[in-house]
């Protein structure tokens, strides 16, 4: 559902849950766990216009995603939920 949301932005709505909801079936449909992931991944906010767990990566600790020390990847997994915070 979180993929879908990203995908297509809408308010925070119960009606707008719902239609998340709806798009998260076919998504998962048509690219699998592994799909999903990849485009949520690709997406999660990380502060201003950073997006993907690329760019979050590279911005916050310099280093590619893949180089990222344990707490490092905690932090990052936990800034999508509140990046101005």
């Amino acid at each position: 559902m979180q993929a879908a949301r990203l995908l297509e932005p809408r308010p925070r709505t119960v009606r707008s849950k719902l239609i998340e909801m709806a798009r998260a079936v076919p998504l998962e449909a048509r690219f699998g766990k592994q799909g999903v992931l990849d485009i949520w991944l690709t997406l999660a906010p990380y502060g201003g216009n950073l997006e993907g767990v690329r760019a979050g990566s590279l911005a916050w600790f310099g280093v590619p995603a893949d180089a990222l020390e344990p707490a490092q990847a905690a932090l990052l997994v936990a800034i999508p939920r509140r990046p101005e915070a």
